[in-house]
């Protein structure tokens, strides 16, 4: 893998079924901020039993620093902000450093509005991408 490559989950058989697959939703990715990152990485190492599968630092750009893991079908993402004024380190601020960052989700294309469409009327930000395309921010 070089640099910048995003690594590759296991794809499972469902996931881009023909047969009913503009009705699913699946979970891509979960990730987790954190104060310091390594404290957070030996966390998941200790509990779960992951290695780290990659260290992204094209997400330098965004003043963090990441570790993914793959677990099960799915990441599990760990970022960290390295600057003041980054994303991350508002939300932590805000959350007292509790909870969930980020959730990745791919749904079929019959779901894809109508899940953003949800998030958005709760007052959550929606960034709609299409893998290998350009991303449209809501």
């Amino acid at each position: 893998m070089t640099t910048g490559q995003t690594p590759q989950a296991p794809r499972s058989h469902h996931a881009g079924s023909p047969q009913g697959g503009a009705h699913y939703l699946r979970l891509r990715q979960i990730c987790l901020v954190a104060p310091d990152l390594e404290p957070a990485v030996d966390a998941v190492r200790a509990i779960f039993g992951l290695e780290v599968c990659f260290r992204d630092p094209a997400v330098g750009k965004y003043g963090l620093v990441n570790a993914l893991f793959v677990f099960g079908h799915q990441f599990l993402e760990v970022v960290a902000p390295t600057r003041d004024g980054t994303t991350a380190g508002r939300f932590i601020e805000r959350s007292g450093g509790r909870g969930g960052y980020m959730v990745s989700l791919t749904p079929g294309r019959e779901l894809q509005e109508s899940v953003a469409s949800m998030f958005e009327a709760r007052g959550h930000k929606v960034i709609r991408a299409t893998i290998g395309g350009p991303a449209a921010h809501g």
